[in-house]
């Protein structure tokens, strides 16, 4: 079951998926090879929540062949997807929507679902983010 929260969990996040839509409907995501672009669909990519979490927020990477993005989620003070040590025209572009954004905007509107452990059982908090930066609008209702 969905829970919106504006706070993250005490807990840290234990696993990362790709919204359910890209399942559907998967994405390309363009990246740049000297004076090529090579195409690959973005379930090609891994995602994962880096083991080392910092309190407040959630630090996860996409990951393809060698190319890794890392970045960090936060609720608080102000809902953020910052990429971590790297600069979002850096990135990589995904084709959403007929138009070409950056993989840091195309996770604002398809944010991700993290985990999170409980006690007795593994219970997913799907975090609702929508981006006041998104172009396209995006709601969820699970």
């Amino acid at each position: 079951m969905a829970v919106r929260i504006n706070t993250l969990p005490d807990k840290k996040a234990i696993g990362v998926d790709w919204d359910g839509d890209v399942y559907i409907n998967p994405p390309l995501m363009l990246l740049p090879v000297g004076e090529t672009v090579h195409e690959v669909s973005l379930l090609d990519a891994d995602i994962k929540v880096e083991r080392i979490q910092a309190a407040g927020s959630i630090q996860f990477s996409i990951n393809h062949n060698r190319d890794e993005w890392p970045f960090e989620f936060a609720l608080t003070p102000t809902v953020s997807m910052t990429p971590s040590g790297w600069e979002e025209e850096d990135g990589p572009t995904v084709q959403w929507e007929e138009d070409d954004i950056s993989l840091v905007e195309f996770l604002a509107v398809s944010l991700p679902t993290f985990y999170f452990s409980d006690i007795f059982h593994l219970s997913p908090v799907i975090i609702i983010w929508l981006s006041q930066r998104a172009r396209y609008s995006s709601i969820r209702i699970e």
